[in-house]
C-alpha cells in the first residue's frame, strides 16, 4: 500500500496508511511479551509521527487529533516498559500529543472522543504522579482523577463497556496514588474507599472470564487496598475486610497457577498468608488455628517455588533473594503464631 501510494503522489492516503500501520502495530504489541514490546511500540509513535507530517489541526483537523491521540496512547504504553527519567519523558510527551488532540475532541462536539481522550490522559497523569514530588504529585492525580470522572459521565457500563472499565480502572490507580499522599487517616481511608470502589466497578466488565490477565491484576490491588482499609479501623468490619482480600486474592490465583504463572503464584500466595494471618488475629477465635496453618501452607508454598525445592526450576526473578527472606521471615512468625494457638494438654 505504501509502496502503490507514495507520499508525493497521494499525501492524505500516504498518511491514512500510516495511521493504520501505527494501529496494527499498537494491536500487536497487546499480543507480545512485556519484553519483546518495545519495538512494536516505538514503530507505532514513529508512524503516528509521519501521518502528522501531513495531517494539520487546520486542513483536517478530525484524522490530526485521532494520529495525536494514538501517538499519545503509543508514548504511554512504551513508558509501561521504561523507569526513571525515559519514563517521565514518554509520558510527558504522551500528555503532550494528547492535549493536542484535547484541542479538537471537544465534550460538546464529540463527546465520546473527547471520553477517550479524557481517559488516556487521566491514564498518563495518573502514571506520572508517582515521579513528582509533593504538591505536583497531588495536582497531578487531582486532576486525573477529575478527567477520569468526567470521562464516566459521558460513556456506561452498556454502551461503551471497554472505555468504562478502563476509566474505572485508571480511576482507582489515581486514587491509590492519592491515598499516599494524604493528610490524616480519614482522609486516607475516604480515598482508599474510593479506589476499592473503582476498582470493583472495572471487575464488573474485566473478569477472569473475559479478561484474565487484567482480572488478576485487578484483584492483586483490590487485595492490597482491602487489607489497608482494614488497617485503618477499628471497627467490627475488620474481619470482613479482610475477607474480602482473601476471597480477591482467591480469585487472582484461579489465574495465576504454580504450573503456568509461577513468580505471580508465588507473590500472591505470600499475600494471601499475609491476609489470612491478619484475620487470624482479629477473626472468630474458633478459625484461628485454621487461618494460621493456611497461612503457613501458603508461605511455604511460594518459598518452595522461589527455592526450586518444590522440584521445579526456580522463577529468573531479581528480586527472589530479598523475596525468599521476608518469606522465611513470614514462615517463622506464623509458625510462632500457631505454636502459641495450640490447645494445652492440661493437667495429667
Amino acid at each position: 500500500m505504501l509502496r502503490a501510494c507514495p507520499r508525493e503522489i497521494g499525501p492524505a492516503a500516504w498518511a491514512g496508511t500510516k495511521i493504520s500501520l501505527g494501529d496494527v502495530l499498537l494491536g500487536l504489541a497487546d499480543d507480545t511479551a512485556p519484553n519483546r514490546r518495545a519495538a512494536p511500540l516505538s514503530e507505532a509513535a514513529a508512524a503516528y509521527t509521519a501521518a502528522l507530517e501531513v495531517y494539520t489541526a487546520r486542513t483536517d483537523p478530525a484524522h490530526w487529533a485521532l494520529a495525536q491521540r494514538q501517538r499519545g496512547q503509543a508514548l504511554a504504553s512504551a513508558a509501561e516498559l521504561a523507569s526513571g527519567p525515559e519514563r517521565a519523558r514518554l509520558l510527558d510527551a504522551a500528555f503532550a500529543a494528547l492535549a493536542e488532540a484535547e484541542r479538537v475532541y471537544t465534550r460538546a462536539t464529540a463527546p465520546i472522543d473527547w471520553a477517550r481522550t479524557q481517559i488516556a490522559i487521566g491514564g498518563v497523569l495518573a502514571w506520572r504522579a508517582p515521579l513528582a514530588d509533593g504538591p505536583e504529585r497531588v495536582r497531578l492525580v487531582a486532576r486525573s482523577a477529575a478527567g477520569l470522572r468526567q470521562a464516566l459521565e459521558v460513556v456506561n457500563r452498556w454502551q461503551q463497556p471497554e472505555d468504562w472499565a478502563t476509566a474505572q480502572e485508571r480511576l482507582g490507580g489515581a486514587l491509590l496514588t492519592w491515598t499516599q499522599q494524604a493528610a490524616t487517616p480519614a482522609e486516607r481511608a475516604g480515598l482508599v474507599d474510593q479506589a476499592i470502589a473503582a476498582y470493583r466497578a472495572a471487575l464488573e466488565i474485566h473478569t477472569r472470564w473475559t479478561a484474565p490477565a487484567q482480572s488478576a491484576a485487578i484483584q492483586v490491588i483490590l487485595a492490597d487496598l482491602l487489607r489497608e482499609r482494614a488497617a485503618l479501623t477499628t471497627s467490627p468490619q475488620r474481619p470482613e475486610l479482610l475477607e474480602g482480600a482473601a476471597r480477591a486474592l482467591d480469585e487472582a490465583l484461579a489465574v495465576y497457577t504454580r504450573d503456568a504463572a509461577p513468580d505471580a503464584w508465588a507473590r500472591t500466595q505470600q499475600q494471601q498468608g499475609r491476609t489470612l494471618a491478619a484475620l487470624a488475629l482479629v477473626g472468630r477465635e474458633s478459625d484461628r488455628r485454621r487461618l494460621l496453618q493456611e497461612a503457613q501452607a501458603a508461605f511455604a508454598g511460594a518459598l518452595q517455588v522461589l527455592t526450586g525445592s518444590g522440584g521445579a526450576a526456580p522463577p529468573h526473578a531479581p528480586d527472589a533473594r530479598e523475596r525468599i527472606q521476608t518469606l522465611q521471615a513470614d514462615l517463622t512468625q506464623v509458625t510462632a503464631m500457631l505454636g502459641a494457638s495450640a490447645p494445652s494438654a492440661g493437667p495429667e
